[in-house]
């Protein structure tokens, strides 16, 4: 496989780029159908050890019905121009990843990757030191990817292109410690953090899974600010910063199909002080299913549901509802990958001015989309 010119500079630098390829990084997680190099590059970084390099391009264009306020009915962009340099073995390891990205979700404006990287999280949103004694105990300590949510955080990480409903109330990425710890069919984690990105580590977040057996396992997830902050921006909103949640999830694979249903619940306490002046309260349930179509051909579907309750606004107005379905066929060959995806939002009991369209008052929104790029 012939390098690219940055990755080719880069193995001239070094001593020499490795011979025998480890088997496939599992950093950063892959939910599927897309998949990383299994071959990743690796070269020789003297007394650090080996160091793998491996990355992303991608672009998509992207259609839809009633944008809201300076969205766009129609736009091309780039999604994802990102590197990732990583250290996986010894007490001591590491894991940088950088460069531009998208954030996209379903029901919600679309944000160019040049904003989103600016205006979220910078040029370089994962880094973070491993200290792994052994195998089954590590800590993390940096800007980690977050507990919170059962959806991966970035677009080529994920099934679909765009990020469900469920996952427009969890966080994206934390800056914090992070305690990881297996043993037999159980793992779990536990993070100290700053929850949506508020600089201050006032968030207690866990995961714990069991592994019932190769085909199926179950995840319980909670978090919480334990100290509330009056921040309020796109990175750090200040209902969901001040929020907890809770969410179970069961994962079941049957031959090509995989089965993924989703529970999850959040509340927004009333705190005046913070300039939250009513209680809010999310329920939700989704399901993701995949289907192996053949060694190059997958395909996606999500669905789900969720409901507010209170008189905080976390969705399209106080007591809003809504719905959402989306379908993701998927090639990929070697390290080029494609797929279009449709998806629709149904939003309900909306108020004025909260929903979609360019005066908030259409309740529907449909897309189209089509992403393609590299995964080296």
């Amino acid at each position: 496989m012939k390098k690219s010119v940055f990755l080719a500079a880069l193995a001239a630098a070094s001593p020499a780029w490795a011979d025998d390829p480890p088997t496939t990084l599992s950093t950063p997680s892959m939910f599927g159908p897309l998949s990383l190099n299994p071959s990743p590059y690796g070269f020789d970084a003297g007394p650090a050890g080996k160091i793998y390099a491996s990355g992303v391009i991608s672009g998509l264009g992207m259609t839809q019905t009633h944008p809201v306020p300076h969205d766009q009915s129609s736009l091309l962009d780039l999604s994802n121009a990102q590197l990732m340099l990583q250290k996986t073995d010894g007490p001591i390891q590491f894991y940088l990843q950088g460069g531009q990205y998208i954030l996209p979700g379903v029901g919600a404006a679309y944000q160019r990757s040049a904003f989103t990287t600016d205006h979220f999280f910078g040029p370089l949103p994962i880094a973070y030191v491993k200290i792994a004694p052994s195998d089954s105990f590590s800590i993390q300590a940096g800007k980690l990817y977050t507990l919170i949510g059962t959806e991966n955080t970035f677009d080529f990480q994920t099934a679909n292109i765009q990020h469900g409903l469920l996952w427009n109330q969890t966080n994206d990425l934390s800056r914090g410690v992070q305690v990881n710890y297996s043993h037999g069919p159980w793992s779990g984690s536990l993070a100290l953090t700053d929850g949506y990105y508020s600089d201050k580590l006032n968030w207690l977040s866990g995961a714990l899974t069991y592994t019932i057996d190769a085909n199926n396992n179950v995840t319980l997830l909670a978090s919480g600010n334990f100290r509330r902050d009056s921040d309020n921006t796109l990175s750090t909103p200040a209902t969901l910063n001040n929020s907890q949640l809770a969410q179970l999830n069961y994962s079941y694979t049957a031959g090509p199909w995989l089965f993924s249903p989703t529970l999850q619940w959040t509340h927004v306490p009333e705190d005046p002080s913070v300039g939250l002046a009513a209680s809010a309260s999310t329920y939700g349930a989704g399901l993701t299913t995949k289907y192996a179509i053949n060694a190059t051909w997958n395909i996606a579907a999500r669905a789900e549901y969720i409901a507010s309750t209170g008189g905080t606004n976390v969705m399209y107005g106080p007591g809003s509802n809504g719905w959402a379905v989306t379908l993701t066929p998927t090639w990929q060959k070697g390290m080029f990958f494609a797929r279009p995806e449709a998806s629709f939002v149904k939003a309900l009991a909306t108020a004025p001015g909260a929903a979609f369209g360019r005066n908030g008052n259409e309740t529907t929104q449909a897309r189209l989309l089509f992403e393609t790029g590299v995964i080296f």
